[in-house]
Parts: C-alpha cells; sequence; structure tokens
C-alpha cells in the first residue's frame, strides 16, 4: 500500500500537546494553518486557509515539544492517515492528519539555531568503545550553531534560551503572512 506524501508550509495554530502513550512512547500533536499569499494590483491577497492536523511520534515528538510554539512559520513533512470512528450515536467519522517525518523553521521566517546531538564513543582499552564487560561507553556530544541572518556565517554558542526568547517574540500568529 502507497502512502501520501505531503509538505506544508504554514504557521502553528496552537500549542504542542504531549503525552505518552501506555506502552511509554512519547507523541505530540498540534496543528498548521496554511493558505497561499500573493501581492496583487490592491496590495497582498490571500487564498482561503487549510487547516493541517499534526502528530509526531519518538524522538521527533520529544524535539518539537521543545522548539515549537504557537504562532512558529513551519514546514512539515510526512504522510496522510486518516482514521476512522464510530461515534455512540452510530454516527461514522473520519479524520485525515500528517504523521510527521520531519518539522523545522521555516527559515524565510525565522533565524535559527541548531542543536546537534550525536553520540560519540568514550576512549578505551579495547578501542571500540565498549568496557570490558561489552557495555557501550558512548555519551552524547552536544554542539550548537547560532546562524546569522544574511550574514552567511554560523557560531557555536551555549546559549539557546536567549535565542528561542528572540525567535518567540519575532514569530507572528496566524496564517496571513507572506510565505
Amino acid at each position: 500500500m502507497s502512502e501520501a506524501v505531503i509538505t506544508v508550509v504554514g504557521n502553528v495554530v496552537h500549542h504542542v500537546e504531549n503525552r505518552n502513550t501506555n506502552s511509554g512512547a512519547k507523541v505530540c500533536k498540534f496543528s498548521v494553518a496554511s493558505s497561499k499569499s500573493w501581492k496583487g494590483e490592491n496590495g497582498w491577497e490571500q487564498s482561503e486557509t487549510s487547516y493541517f492536523d499534526v502528530e509526531c511520534w519518538g524522538k521527533l515528538a520529544e524535539n518539537v515539544n521543545n522548539t515549537v510554539w504557537k504562532g512558529q512559520a513551519v514546514i512539515v513533512h510526512g504522510h496522510v492517515r486518516t482514521d476512522r470512528w464510530e461515534g455512540d450515536d452510530g454516527t461514522k467519522h473520519q479524520r485525515q492528519k500528517i504523521i510527521a517525518k520531519a518539522v523545522g523553521p521555516n527559515l524565510r521566517r525565522h533565524l535559527a539555531t541548531v542543536k546537534t546531538m550525536t553520540e560519540k564513543p568514550h576512549e578505551s582499552p579495547t578501542g571500540l568503545g565498549e568496557s570490558s564487560a561489552g557495555e557501550s561507553d558512548a555519551s552524547v556530544t552536544e554542539t550548537v550553531r547560532t546562524f546569522s541572518a544574511g550574514a552567511g556565517d554560523a557560531s557555536e554558542t551555549g546559549n539557546t534560551s536567549a535565542a528561542r526568547a528572540e525567535q518567540q517574540e519575532m514569530a507572528g500568529a496566524g496564517a496571513s503572512a507572506p510565505f
């Protein structure tokens, strides 16, 4: 069975909702509003707004929870899934949503601070990153790069909360801004 793949550019409509499943899996949900804008004879014009429910799982859910906020311009890539259910009164319902494979800021509207998490093995007597008991000695190394708009440069930093606060101040709510 083939999946319908979709990429949506828009703005986050509400705060990200988080939960853990009974098995402990992380999941988050949010909605994105998307509309096409163009400059017409009488100024900016806009098409009808489309709304998309988005669901993220695992590490993506954790990262979205820590970086995405209401009003932020985002790009969402994933596949479409249709949930079907029957109501208490016997009425059949269905709703489509995007199961995200990737979510990120729309860099036409935001500056970004990127924090990359990579596993780097410790030095060990065997040189293979394992202790004598065969357990992994891998640790997480954090690299943060801040990109300046228009300057094309990147610098490493340890403070991302100030950058995020600045990004949140710059973010506009709604879907009416041109993309």
